[in-house]
């Protein structure tokens, strides 16, 4: 067991009381906290008891090692309400300065460093995730829901890349917003009610929802739309099928999918490729869409914005074959 005890008025540190009557008790993902000067004091801990002392109250905590801390000096100002921080997750955030030593028998005068609590911020709860399940053939979900004060609900939804997620989020309250974190864990945003965005990976999505004041019954719409592009071209011999599976507003695009299908016999192919494109005057950026180009081997498919299907061996053209796109 670690102890620390000072008994210092706020006056005597120099830092006026606003400083530490501030208490954030609204819904965050990523807590401000300022590392304590003395890096044994615990930065995130659970409070364990609360004592009333002269000067200050004295704080019993248990960090999330399990460690125990006896005694952590906390100013009255920012334990107004003592009773609300007992036995909650809080993030701590200390100030070190020179202080007059007000009880000590010496001359008024001495002075002494020791570190003090100046904020103490609650960390929001969360609830055990929950996976988002469309029902059969379905693309969205509606889901209602409350959250008490100080915890998240967390939602999983499985998607891929270049799918479209649309999330709307309503409160009785106007109190409720969520993030969303991509399977990279990377926060995609922050603290909102609606979000329509393009999605970069597959995997795991989460919605985090909690309150920005009290308790806050809500209700999301959450929905995933393909925004794969299919684009059918008709030949006299060929049935061609190109999917697209690049982001919405690309220029270029390397993930080009195709399917041709030799209407006589049946026999299908499939092919990845990319975009073809002119060259602007900088010799580099890519201008006028060209169609696009598909190898196999030695054997290069080239499906032209015309309609013109063009099949290669190496240098030796050997199909041609004009074709009217179908959609």
């Amino acid at each position: 067991m670690i102890s620390w005890r000072t008994k210092c008025p706020l006056s005597s540190l120099g830092l006026p009381i606003s400083i530490f009557t501030h208490l954030t008790l609204d819904f965050i993902t990523h807590p401000l906290v300022i590392p304590a000067q003395n890096s044994q004091l615990p930065t995130i801990a659970r409070v364990t008891e609360i004592n009333q002392g002269d000067l200050a109250y004295y704080l019993d905590l248990v960090d999330d090692n399990g460690q125990k801390y006896s005694g952590v000096y906390a100013l009255f100002e920012i334990c107004q309400q003592p009773k609300i921080f007992l036995h909650k997750r809080i993030g701590l955030s200390y100030h070190k300065e020179s202080c007059n030593d007000c009880q000590n028998t010496e001359p008024y005068d001495r002075t002494r460093q020791e570190t003090a609590i100046t904020r103490m911020t609650f960390i929001a709860q969360s609830n055990p995730p929950k996976r988002i399940q469309f029902d059969r053939g379905g693309t969205s979900k509606t889901i209602k829901n409350s959250v008490v004060r100080g915890t998240r609900d967390i939602f999983l939804l499985g998607a891929k890349a270049s799918q479209k997620m649309n999330i709307f989020l309503t409160s009785l309250e106007d109190n409720a917003v969520f993030n969303l974190v991509i399977p990279n864990n990377i926060t995609l945003k922050q603290k909102v009610t609606n979000a329509s965005v393009i999605l970069p990976l597959n995997g795991d999505y989460k919605i985090i929802v909690g309150g920005t004041r009290g308790n806050a019954t809500y209700e999301s719409v959450v929905e995933i739309k393909n925004t794969v592009k299919t684009e059918i071209l008709k030949t006299k011999n060929f049935k061609i099928y190109i999917r697209s599976n690049c982001l919405e507003g690309a220029v270029t695009c390397d993930k080009v999918f195709y399917e041709g299908i030799n209407v006589r016999t049946g026999d299908s192919i499939k092919l990845v490729g990319k975009t073809l494109h002119t060259t602007c005057a900088d010799g580099i950026t890519p201008c006028r869409f060209l169609g696009y180009e598909f190898r196999n081997g030695n054997y290069r498919y080239v499906v032209r914005n015309d309609g013109l299907l063009l099949v290669y061996h190496e240098d030796t053209l050997l199909l041609e074959e004009q074709g009217t796109w179908q959609n």
